[in-house]
């Protein structure tokens, strides 16, 4: 049943969650809204009680905060939640929508510090920057060049080519490396084609083919379906298979953390199927400095 969501006069209150940028704060009220804003991010109950005593017009998140429909019925003036990331899951978007609430993500607002940290992750990997940082704090100086490597005229494989992906992509290519992808949307295909980079068909012909995989899907597909243990291992033992034998075999994935289960992970590394893998992504995610 569709809810429409009536209110007279400007939209007033904001309540920020889970410490976005502060210049957020600023700009919302140089255009006349009172902004409440709370850096943590509360669970359920503090959640309904804070919603309760604010009353929000506008809420603003990242990607912690679960918002479903009994959350959105403890706010009758919410009109819009305002993501302060890429992805939407932390949404419940179809109850939003019954309720006639807005939902807003921001695509490219943190996509170019992700790409960042992928090139970075893979450098580091290449050359093994973990194991020397760990060798130096044990006192050891293991000068050599065994198993690390120049990334110029590797390949990498890109998993996902959003605009995420693509920044990746281009990055790679800037650096000299061969760049692979795959995708299931059509547009992206004719995007990465268009850009001259190659297409795999299967998810199987992209590891096997590449020296690097890195993941940048989101929770669902472009036709709603959920990507929950998309990868499993037997292809994750597949990397690097049709590489020569000195590839450094990297699995990088800051995308999200349930697209392949950690045992299965452990597993290809184990096998040392995978040399390196790089991962800053929970199956669920945990609260604000829990350990």
């Amino acid at each position: 049943m569709m809810n429409t969501r009536i209110h007279r006069g400007p939209l007033s209150r904001a309540i920020i969650f889970e410490n976005p940028d502060p210049v957020l704060d600023q700009g919302l009220r140089d255009c006349g809204i009172e902004v409440v804003r709370i850096e943590r991010t509360p669970g359920r109950s503090e959640l309904l009680e804070l919603l309760d005593q604010h009353r929000p017009h506008l809420l603003f998140k990242r990607s912690r905060l679960q918002i479903d429909g009994d959350v959105l019925d403890r706010a009758p003036d919410l009109f819009a939640v305002m993501l302060c990331c890429i992805g939407d899951d932390s949404v419940d978007k179809q109850a939003a929508a019954e309720r006639g609430v807005l939902v807003h993500n921001d695509p490219r607002s943190n996509g170019r510090s992700v790409a960042e940290l992928v090139i970075g992750q893979m450098l580091m990997g290449a050359r093994r920057i973990p194991q020397a940082w760990s060798e130096m704090r044990e006192g050891r100086w293991e000068k050599s060049n065994l198993g690390r490597f120049e990334i110029k005229g590797r390949t990498v494989g890109i998993f996902g080519l959003g605009s995420i992906g693509k920044m990746v992509a281009r990055m790679a290519e800037g650096l000299g490396m061969q760049v692979l992808f795959h995708d299931t949307d059509e547009v992206a295909v004719g995007v990465g084609e268009a850009m001259e980079w190659e297409f795999m068909a299967t998810p199987r012909e992209l590891f096997a083919n590449s020296d690097v995989v890195t993941l940048h899907v989101s929770a669902e597909d472009h036709r709603g379906r959920l990507n929950q243990g998309l990868l499993d291992r037997d292809l994750l033992l597949q990397l690097g298979q049709l590489r020569d034998s000195d590839s450094p075999r990297l699995f990088i994935n800051l995308s999200r953390g349930f697209l392949v289960k950690p045992e299965d992970l452990r597993f290809a590394v184990a096998q040392d199927a995978i040399r390196q893998a790089f991962i800053d992504v929970f199956p669920d995610e945990p609260e604000q400095g829990q350990k």
